[in-house]
């Protein structure tokens, strides 16, 4: 496939190229490039394009990206030889035979490997010198050597078989070079060509010779080559050159060419040293020390090229070696100075440039203006360096030999123009007019300098019929073409305020009525008509963008009269419209649009229609109607990018010249075309995850390439390495910066993707398993595409765990996953039977148990009821004092018991409510330490009894927090009474009170049996009882259960410290001041209050009876409240809820006692009848009942109850309650409900509820202005529940708490508005307590009718008029 396409290029090349090289300027490439060496001394280019390049320290491959170096290294065989690489061939086999000083290496191109034949190397005399080898076929090549010829035949392994040609065996004989073309070898020596017959066995026969004295006469032979296209072999002498036919029985001379056709001398820097011709008949003389010249065969036309002073001429005059690359292009090997790139098809741009050593060159490359005269000279103006006219005429291709004379020494040239036949030159100094000999020039303008200056800028004019319109120093002149007579018309001009502090830039005649003045901001029209002027705006309201542009070019094309070519600095370029002096339309022509750069410098007609223009980025080629761009830069040949303002010209045949910042660029636009040349795409590395990727090299585990990239078709990936990157580049050198790739990975991409300007790789990560193609191709400068793609097939494997292995696996595992499944399933199923049994069982068990607690549960509540007719008769008779002395202590103490007892019916009780979670705790804050020490102090006749040492120590008083008193009394009950239990007689028990930070600790000491550790850790199990004997208070199991779970709702703890026969001590610890505690719940606070001793309370006598109505399902417990009240009140009974319905309508009793459990309608319903009723909704409702839960105490008030007594009871504090509901309900209509808050200054004997308001009233007194003073405070300082206060407080009252609060402090208010004349009015609402205006505005005029400020007002009027 190469084959071909090397013969379709070479064919190309032959019909396309012609012999003549038109571009004589150099690039070069040195060490800024890659290539490190300046003597290159052979060249070469493979299969695949790239260039090798051999030198003195080493072999270099380019690949049209970067260089790459191939070196000696000691003791790596697979490296050169040596690094001395004088010549470099190709076999048939792809390798590269590289003579160095030390010998042969041999380089395997798809390996990338290195062969050095030690053997033949070794069989070389010392001095024998490698000179050319010449390929017969895949296996066999001729050597050549100073010394011999060899016939090398090619074995396995590149192992070198070798014979000498006998027939050449001649001592003293030196070889200098040659060929074999159509089985013939031409042998060259110093002085004789010698041709051979290659025989059929392999040995040669000499046919005949050419003598160098008496064929050519000359004393030597120095070169020759053979064009195999046409059978000729050119031949060189010392200083000539000789043309010979080879389809002669004996080679024919048919020319000679000797130094006056090659233009040189016979002097030894013109000494020929080698000859080399190329696929487009060039002949190349390479001369000793003055350079190479190019012969065309066919045209017989010289090209001499030599290093010059010029950066584009050749880079050194000793040429080693000459490579016509595939592209087209020239290579040059040279001796110090690296490589010169000679580009025939370089677009023919021209240059004219100041140069150093050329005095007569251009005097600066700071161009102002461009002109050239009719008699074809170049006349150009610069910066600061005069006006420089060239002595001959112009010619294009000649334009770097342009020679100058300077005028105007050290001045300015701005503007040059010609009108019948004089030529205008305006500089610093003035304007001129130049002779017919163009070697004189006359000032007309100033025609003296004003105020003594030395110079007078006239930076442009304008031929207006038989004047010139003169721009100087921001005024506007006219001057006769004639006479030169000046005419003063700035004043004339009318508008001219508009043209105030903008400097003009441009100006051009219409050719009919003014002229278009381009300034520094924005474009005018200067109307001329009969001597009067005018200047006026050239832009309408559709060409506002224009307004504020810099106008830098005008050009009016020659056939549009309507059109005008605006180029401005920064904004682009406008195609405008005009009528009469006015830009009606426009049509903007950007770097959008594809123009190099928005700053335009010069604006150039064309061929057709198309336009030129020079700007900041290079020339670009505008066609109008199709907005077409084609940009022209540095890599086309411009001297440089960047152009400058006025210096522009085009000449009658359309050669075009521009000024730019390195001189003058000057080209035919028939000439600029373009390159047919299309770069060839080429692969250039592989990398892996950033690695790049050689041939045999492995990664991972993995040998990706077993050749280079470049010459493999498809690769196959592991999925782990599916993170690529391609680079790529195309092996053309010409105006490599500006080839363009696109590319696209097909099965990824699914169109092609424009790579960028410098963008040289393409980058795929996470490539899925699968086979894709990766494609590339390339454009050259022109944009044409190349038509050859580049592909690479790349798969990738799939994952271990897509393999068909892996299925496999896949498929036994789910299989054994099934099947485990199935075996797992059924042994839950096993599993689940089993535990549904046992299941069962437990909940039968549960059940059992439930039952069994429920049972004594109900026990429990069934046993208060006689407990009551038990504890209430006895504890009447306790405080009986009729009761003698012998009898009261034995009645207290079975009192006390009794009262352990309802403890422990309580207590199994609570046990149930823990398990089901509906127990709750309402700790008050009070002194812990009377309550704690009354309980301890009930197990003392026990102790007495038992014969045990019972101490109390109390270590703190008082003991301030937040205790629930029955719940911590069955703690302490439960403690003491396994204390005691476990206590033999004459034993120890010690209880200890002590206060630690902010935590109650209580001490249980004994020394009893004890337990071990083992036991110890289960003694507060549910159920748990110990192996120790039965004592008298016997053993449940569930009282340290039950401790415990009391003191996790108190959030305390419990801790044992026990061991087996020393006793045990169990230590409590509980939060006085937790935050949950901080409010008290209102039927707490009713217990509390309900259980008050009777001591406490001051009974009041009853002056009246009142009717007292129970109703109880139970008769003895109907007796015994009968018998508690019948003395003091009229009592009625009722044993269900109807018989007490009847009997409240009847009787209307005072006070209503209620049981709830009763048949035909319980309490709670009675509750509800009593409350619809108007007759009987006022009657306090007490409950007495044995359900003293929670909810049966919520319920009991939610159903309009007064209080909620639980069974057993206490019968004084029961009469001392419904005697305070009566007397409550007496004083009620004696109360004042408002004022008696506000008037109780006066001494006298305070009943309990006035000494209560007074105390309230104190407080608002010292809290009222504090806006975060609530009632839930108020409640706390009372040391009452929010709720009981709540109640409490609009019993006594009539109003609420927070109403009373609110007018307490309006109150205040009022007070303070009224006597403080000074105080404002926001004063006054912070002073008492509100942080709202609004508000505090609102209530107040609520209450008095009036908003604050209208109060303060009134009262203030009030004092004045009094």
């Amino acid at each position: 496939m190469n084959r071909f396409i090397l013969l379709f290029i070479l064919l190309c090349f032959q019909i396309s190229v012609f012999g003549t090289i038109k571009n004589t300027r150099f690039d070069r490439l040195y060490d800024i490039h890659g290539l490190n060496q300046n003597t290159v001394a052979s060249l070469h280019q493979d299969k695949s394009g790239f260039i090798w390049i051999g030198t003195p320290n080493g072999l270099f491959r380019y690949n049209g990206n970067e260089f790459k170096s191939y070196i000696h290294q000691p003791e790596d065989d697979n490296t050169l030889i040596s690094s001395s690489v004088t010549n470099i061939f190709e076999d048939k086999n792809e390798h590269l035979w590289l003579i160095t000083s030390s010998g042969l290496s041999i380089f395997d191109l798809n390996k990338e490997k290195f062969y050095n034949p030690e053997d033949f190397n070794n069989s070389l005399r010392p001095k024998e010198e490698i000179l050319k080898i010449e390929p017969l076929n895949k296996e066999e090549l001729y050597l050549l050597s100073s010394d011999k010829l060899y016939h090398i035949t090619i074995k396995e392994d590149y192992k070198l078989e070798w014979k000498e040609i006998a027939e050449l065996q001649r001592p003293h004989l030196q070889f200098r070079n040659f060929a074999v073309n159509k089985g013939k070898v031409y042998l060259q020596t110093p002085i004789t060509l010698e041709v051979y017959d290659i025989q059929s066995d392999d040995t040669i026969k000499k046919l005949y010779e050419i003598k160098c004295d008496i064929d050519l006469q000359s004393d030597r032979i120095s070169a020759f080559t053979i064009n195999p296209y046409d059978d000729k072999l050119y031949l060189s002498t010392k200083y000539s050159c000789f043309e010979y036919e080879l389809n002669w029985e004996k080679i024919k001379l048919v020319n000679k060419i000797d130094s006056e056709i090659l233009g040189t001398t016979n002097n030894e820097e013109h000494t020929i040293k080698r000859l080399s011709l190329d696929r487009n008949g060039i002949l190349w003389i390479y001369m000793l020390t003055d350079g190479v010249i190019a012969f065309d065969i066919k045209s017989k036309k010289v090209i001499h090229f030599k290093n010059s002073l010029d950066e584009t001429s050749i880079s050194s005059n000793i040429v080693n070696d000459i490579l016509l690359d595939l592209s087209g292009l020239y290579w040059f090997g040279t001796g110090h100075g690296a490589i010169s790139i000679l580009n025939p098809n370089k677009k023919p741009f021209y240059h004219i440039s100041n140069n150093y050593y050329k005095p007569q060159s251009l005097s600066s490359n700071l161009v102002n203006t461009i002109y050239i005269d009719k008699k074809q000279k170049l006349w150009v103006g610069t910066f600061d360096k005069g006006l420089d006219i060239s002595t001959s005429k112009y010619v294009l291709e000649d334009s770097e030999q342009a020679s100058f004379k300077n005028f105007f020494k050290d001045q300015t040239i701005s503007t040059i123009k010609e009108f019948d036949d004089k030529i205008y030159v305006t500089t610093s100094t003035g304007l001129y007019i130049s002779d017919s000999n163009h070697s004189k020039f006359q000032r007309i303008f100033p025609q003296k300098f004003p105020n003594n200056e030395k110079n007078f800028f006239v930076e442009l004019f304008e031929k207006i019929d038989d004047k010139l319109l003169v721009y100087a120093y921001g005024r506007f002149t006219m001057i006769d073409i004639n006479t030169h007579k000046v005419v003063k018309m700035h004043n004339k001009i009318k508008n001219m305020d508009l043209l105030e502090k903008k400097t003009v830039i441009q100006m051009h005649y219409d050719g009919k009525d003014g002229v278009y003045i381009g300034t520094v901001k924005g474009l005018y029209y200067l109307k001329i008509n009969s001597g009067s002027y005018e200047v006026a705006e050239a832009l309408t309201p559709k060409s506002t963008s224009l307004s504020k542009s810099r106008i830098f070019v005008l050009h009016k094309p020659k056939n549009e009269d309507n059109t005008l070519w605006v180029g401005t600095f920064g904004d682009g370029l406008y195609k405008c419209t005009i009528q009469r002096g006015k830009v009606v339309d426009y049509e903007l022509f950007s770097q959008k649009d594809g123009l190099p750069d928005n700053v335009i410098y010069s604006i150039v007609e064309g061929t057709g229609n198309s336009l030129w223009i020079s700007s900041d980025g290079g020339i670009a080629k505008l066609n109008p109607e199709t907005r077409e761009v084609k940009v022209y830069d540095v890599s086309d040949g411009l001297l440089a990018n960047n152009f400058r303002r006025y210096a522009f010209f085009k000449m009658e045949d359309g050669t075009i010249l521009m000024g730019n910042l390195r001189g003058i660029t000057a080209f035919n636009p028939l000439d600029i075309k373009d390159d047919t040349n299309v770069p060839r795409p080429q692969i250039l590395k592989l990398k892996i995850r950033n690695e790049e990727i050689n041939p045999f090299q492995e990664y991972d585990g993995y040998t990706l390439l077993t050749n280079p990239i470049y010459k493999t078709d498809e690769i196959t990936i592991p999925y782990t390495l599916n993170q690529i990157t391609l680079e790529f580049g195309a092996t053309q050198y010409n105006a490599k910066n500006s080839i363009r790739f696109s590319y696209r990975l097909l099965g990824v991409d699914k169109q092609w993707i424009n790579a960028d300007k410098f963008q040289q790789s393409a980058n795929y990560v996470k490539l899925p398993s699968g086979e894709y193609t990766f494609e590339l191709k390339g454009y050259n400068t022109d944009g044409i595409e190349g038509k050859e793609i580049k592909r690479l097939k790349i798969k990738v494997l799939k994952p271990w765990y897509l393999t068909n292995l892996a299925y496999v696996i896949y498929l036994a595992i789910v299989i054994a996953i099934i099947l485990g499944v199935i075996f797992y399933l059924r042994y839950l199923f096993g599993l689940k039977q089993s535990i549904l049994s046992e299941k069962k069982d437990k909940e039968h068990i549960r059940e059992i148990n439930e039952a069994k607690l429920k049972f004594f549960t109900n026990i429990s509540h069934e046993l208060r009821t006689p407990l009551t007719l038990i504890l209430s008769p006895l504890e009447k008779l306790t405080y009986d004092k009729k009761l003698p002395p012998e009898l009261k202590e034995y009645v207290e103490n079975i009192n006390t018991n009794g009262q352990r007892l309802l403890n422990l019916t309580n207590s199994l009780i609570d046990f149930r409510k823990i398990g089901e979670g509906e127990m709750k705790i309402y700790p008050v804050f009070h002194d812990v330490v009377p309550f704690v020490t009354k309980t301890a102090e009930a197990f003392s006749d026990y102790a007495e009894d038992k014969n045990i040492d019972y101490q109390i120590d109390i270590r703190h008083i008082p003991i301030n927090g937040w205790i629930d008193k029955g719940t911590m009394e069955r703690i302490l009950f439960n403690l003491l009474s396994n204390a005691f239990k476990y206590t033999p007689k004459g034993g120890k028990v010690v209880f200890t009170i002590d206060k630690i930070g902010d935590e109650l600790q209580l001490k249980v000491s004994d020394n009893g049996v004890g337990m071990d550790k083992e036991e110890a850790d289960k003694i507060f199990d549910r159920f748990y009882r110990g192996d120790n004997e039965e004592t008298l208070f016997g053993s449940s199991g569930i009282g340290l259960n039950l401790v415990q779970q009391l003191l996790k709702l108190h959030h305390g703890e419990i801790h044992v410290d026990s061991a087996k026969g020393r006793g045990s001590t169990f230590t409590v610890k509980l939060p006085l001041l937790h935050p949950e505690f901080n409010k008290t719940n209102m039927e707490r606070g009713q217990i509390e209050e309900a259980n008050t001793p009777p001591s406490e309370v001051k009974e009041e006598t009853i002056k009246s009876k009142h009717t007292l109505l129970i109703v109880d399902d139970n008769t003895e417990i109907l007796k015994l409240i009968k018998d508690l009240f019948h003395h003091e009140y009229n009592v009625h009974t009722a044993e269900n809820g109807i018989e007490g319905l009847e009997l409240s309508m009847k009787t209307t009793p005072d006070v209503i006692l209620l049981d709830v459990n009763m048949p035909k309608m319980n309490g709670y319903e009675l509750a509800e009848k009593l409350k619809e009723n108007v007759q009987t909704s006022h009657v306090p409702i007490i409950f007495l009942t044995a359900m003293s839960d929670l909810e049966s105490r919520k319920k009991a008030l939610e159903k309009g109850g007064q209080l909620h007594i639980g069974k057993p009871f206490s019968p004084y504090l029961l009469e001392l309650q419904v005697n305070n509901i009566i007397n409550q309900k007496n004083k009620e209509k004696e109360i004042l409900k408002k004022n008696i808050i506000m008037s109780a200054d006066k001494e006298k004997v305070l009943t309990k509820d006035e000494q209560f308001l007074k105390d309230i009233k104190q407080i608002l007194e010292d809290n009222y202005n504090n806006d975060e003073f609530t009632v839930e405070e108020l409640s706390v300082k009372v040391n009452m529940s929010y709720i009981q206060f709540y109640r409490k407080f609009k019993t006594v009252t009539g109003i609420t708490a927070n109403e009373y609060l609110r007018l307490y402090r309006l109150e205040k208010a009022s007070h303070l508005l009224s006597n403080d004349e000074n105080i404002t009015v926001r004063e006054v609402m912070y002073n008492v307590g509100f942080n709202s205006q609004s508000y505090f505005t609102k209530a107040f005029k609520k209450e008095y009718g009036l908003t604050p400020a209208e109060f303060k007002k009134t009262k203030t009027r009030e004092k004045e008029n009094v």
